[in-house]
């Protein structure tokens, strides 16, 4: 038994001090004994006893240990690791079957009860963890978990669940585990963007096939993180949107976040089918950072609500829309979802009928639509108040923001104060144009929010060259991150400014706004975006389809004589070929032009006819402009060759003997007619231009060096594929673009022809014909040489 030391004596304040030959038998401090469970030990215990400053005594005792049992203090541990409350039934049975193949108790040898506890232990190893257990785990540690599998399709991902839990299993290794497989996981617990998880899965031990699954929640409130990972099931709830992986619903005021996991090209289909109806949904909850969401996986999660005549007309109601303001007819639809009948009312004919035709007055006049939905004999109306713009309010400026506008799209957003449009009239604060994301056709422009920067990104429209002042604007706009908001502001100098409106980001799906201008004769447009979200976001908001209302600049005579000789033609200042020139009467801003020629004989100013004289001439052929008192002219001068000469060779490339081939887009080179080398970039050669072979361009282009001049370029193009999406060419010659961009008709299969009129192009000349938007056909790809 252990030993009682004292410290003090109560005979003239004596203190006693100990030590212990063998401190691991007996302890001087403490007096605990420690039997040896292999032999008998004698240990010498010293004391001193010690009265005041100058007398001590001391005495030796010897002591002897018999060989005595060992201790149960690691075995005690051992058994209180496990809370038998954390694990399954079959699984604690288990590891009481080995506590109970190796007993020991306070008699045995230590040697006996280490070995006891060492198999303890080792059982601990293998126990399976319930999954709420396996979740409170820290991340890092090792575990196996079982549960149903509820929500899987072959990919990164797989939901497995019990009756009142569920985890995600993340990276398991292909097997061929379906939904109702219970299964055995052995993997690392962890942790990813706030989704609890199993990392790192051993193959999954398949214990059974065929089970039920646990039933799941049924509210939409219970999509909560308390709740991650269990299954979830849902009726009649209403799909709102849809973008890439990522869904919207409603139910009852609340919405939540459905992602597709592992990417289902079929389900997203057939949810893009569904908006705006209600569906049911079988899923599990998941998350990602700070965003509940729904995970589901196959085309199965996800089935039609098959709702009562008045839930179909309230789901019509719901998603009819009309605009708040127009300056033309309106289309009033009359059917609606599941074939629900519309019909339309009027408050004032005078201003909208019944059949959405509008008469614009001197000023706004405001008519109330009324649609009355109904579906077997079941109706609901709906009310909007349209403002129908006074005659003096045009649409005045549109832009989508492409290639073609002025806007060079780039990969910079950290642009300091750079102007785009054709007119200059943008300016951009942290933002570019883009094709990342783009709402519509090609190109958007997107703004950035930094937090490291000193200012909010902006984007200032210029009105000035547009209207005597702005009314209202009308945009696309997606935000990349919750928490982003903009305000949009007008103002009459760019000094003051006056907010229309705040708009904080609602969702991450497209939506259209209108506002009005607070002021009289706004002149500027600005948006800024302001962000509250996490910094490393680079919060995003984009912009596209942008109208500006309001009423047209009021143009000088002067003003309109200038514009109108600055849309005269270009004519070349040598001319080798007859030819006729086109000679306008008018101009787009109603003036009057008038043509002379210093030589008709060589250029007639009535016809335009050029006449190839004996010599060469020069000859000056000038435009006089009027417009009432206003005046302007233009003088070209202008070489026509003599006659007689040589005439230019002109060859045809028509791609018939290119190599290129197959599906696959590439760049390369082509030795074509004449010898001349084409090279070509983001190109295919599988494709036919009536029934010959041509060169498809994406968003490549073709080029080729010419060494005897130039003097005209033809070619044929017509879309390819069947989509609709833009798409043009540009021709490039010596680096500098020539004419504008040539539209390819993208809703049908029209071709077009490419003539370039005269050139005046000498020696080495290079051409590149650039590739713009969505996939088009060039063929018969003609050049005249200008000797």
């Amino acid at each position: 038994s252990d030993l009682t030391l004292p410290k003090t004596s109560p005979h003239y304040g004596a203190t006693i001090a100990y030590e212990s030959d063998k401190p691991a038998i007996i302890n001087p401090d403490t007096g605990q004994v420690v039997a040896s469970t292999e032999s008998t030990e004698v240990v010498v215990l010293t004391y001193t006893i010690t009265i005041g400053s100058d007398s001590s005594y001391i005495k030796s005792l010897t002591l002897t240990v018999t060989k005595g049992a060992g201790s149960l203090t690691a075995y005690e541990a051992a058994l209180g690791a496990v809370a038998e409350a954390d694990y399954t039934p079959a699984s604690w049975a288990a590891y009481q079957a080995v506590v109970l193949a190796n007993p020991a108790n306070a008699t045995d040898p230590q040697s006996v009860i280490d070995a006891a506890t060492n198999n303890i232990v080792a059982a601990q190893a293998d126990l399976v963890y319930t999954i709420s257990a396996a979740r409170l785990l820290p991340d890092g540690a090792a575990v196996t978990v079982e549960g149903i599998v509820s929500g899987y399709n072959g990919g990164d991902n797989m939901f497995i669940i019990d009756d009142v839990s569920g985890i995600n299993v993340y990276k398991a290794p292909g097997s061929l585990v379906v939904i109702g497989d219970k299964v055995r996981i052995k993997g690392t617990k962890g942790t990813y963007q706030n989704l609890v998880q199993v990392t790192n899965p051993e193959t999954p031990q398949i214990l059974s096939s065929g089970n039920a699954l646990p039933a799941g929640l049924t509210n939409i409130t219970d999509a909560t993180e308390a709740n991650q990972g269990r299954r979830i099931v849902l009726g009649k709830v209403r799909l709102e949107t849809i973008s890439g992986q990522n869904a919207s619903i409603s139910k009852n005021g609340h919405t939540v976040v459905v992602r597709i996991q592992d990417a289902n090209a079929a389900l997203t289909a057939k949810l893009e089918g569904l908006i705006g109806q209600f569906i049911n949904i079988d899923g599990n909850v998941g998350q990602f950072g700070s965003t509940i969401q729904i995970a589901i996986f196959v085309e199965a999660d996800v089935s039609v609500y098959e709702p009562t005549d008045l839930e179909k007309v309230e789901a019509t109601i719901a998603v009819l829309e009309l605009p708040e303001q127009t300056l033309g007819n309106l289309t009033l639809p009359g059917t609606g979802l599941y074939n629900t009948t519309i019909s339309w009312g009027t408050s004032n004919a005078a201003v909208i009928t019944d059949a959405g035709v509008i008469t614009r007055g001197a000023v706004d006049q405001t008519a109330t639509l009324t649609a009355t939905v109904e579906l077997n004999g079941v109706s609901q109306t709906k009310a909007f108040d349209v403002v129908v713009l006074n005659v003096n309010i045009k649409s005045v400026y549109t832009t989508g923001f492409e290639a073609s506008e002025g806007f060079a799209k780039g990969t910079n957003y950290k642009l300091d104060n750079v102007s785009f449009g054709l007119d200059n009239e943008w300016l951009v604060y942290y933002g570019t144009p883009t094709t990342t994301n783009a709402i519509t056709d090609v190109q958007s422009i997107q703004l950035r929010h930094y937090h490291d920067s000193t200012a909010p990104s902006y984007l200032i429209f210029e009105g000035t060259n547009y209207a005597s002042k702005i009314h209202s604007v009308q945009f696309n706009y997606l935000f990349g991150t919750a928490n982003t908001s903009i305000n949009v502001e007008f103002s009459k100098d760019k000094a003051v400014w006056s907010l229309g409106k705040a708009i904080t980001a609602p969702n991450t799906a497209v939506n259209e706004y209108l506002v009005n201008s607070p002021i009289e004769n706004a002149l500027y447009v600005r948006f800024i975006v302001t962000s509250e979200a996490p910094a490393s976001s680079h919060n995003r908001f984009t912009i596209d389809d942008f109208v500006v209302y309001g009423h047209e600049k009021v143009l000088t005579d002067q003003e309109k004589v200038d514009l109108d000789l600055a849309g005269l033609p270009d004519f070349p200042t040598l001319i080798t070929e007859a030819t006729t020139l086109t000679l306008p009467s008018t101009g787009a801003n109603g003036s009057s032009i008038v043509w002379t020629s210093d030589n008709e004989a060589v250029i007639n100013s009535a016809t335009g006819v050029v006449t190839l004289p004996a010599t060469d001439t020069l000859v000056k052929l000038t435009a006089a402009l009027t417009l009432n008192a206003a005046t302007g002219n233009k003088i070209y001068d202008i070489t026509v060759k003599a006659s007689g000469g040589a005439s230019n060779p002109t060859w045809t490339e028509t791609f018939d003997d290119m190599t290129l081939s197959g599906t696959s887009y590439a760049s390369g080179s082509h030795v074509g007619v004449n010898g001349q080398e084409f090279s070509y970039t983001d190109a295919r050669g599988d494709q036919k231009f009536d029934e010959s072979k041509a060169l498809l361009l994406r968003a490549g282009s073709l080029k080729a060096t010419f060494t005897n001049g130039l003097s005209k370029l033809e070619f044929d193009y017509i879309r390819a594929f069947t989509g609709t999406k833009a798409r043009s060419f540009e021709v490039w010659i010596n680096g500098v673009q020539v004419g504008e961009a040539i539209t390819v008709v993208a809703t049908s299969n029209t071709p077009g022809h490419y003539n370039s009129g005269v050139l005046n192009y000498t020696g080495t000349v290079e051409l590149e014909i650039k590739g713009i938007g969505a996939q088009k056909l060039i063929d018969n790809l003609s050049w005249t040489e200008n000797n």
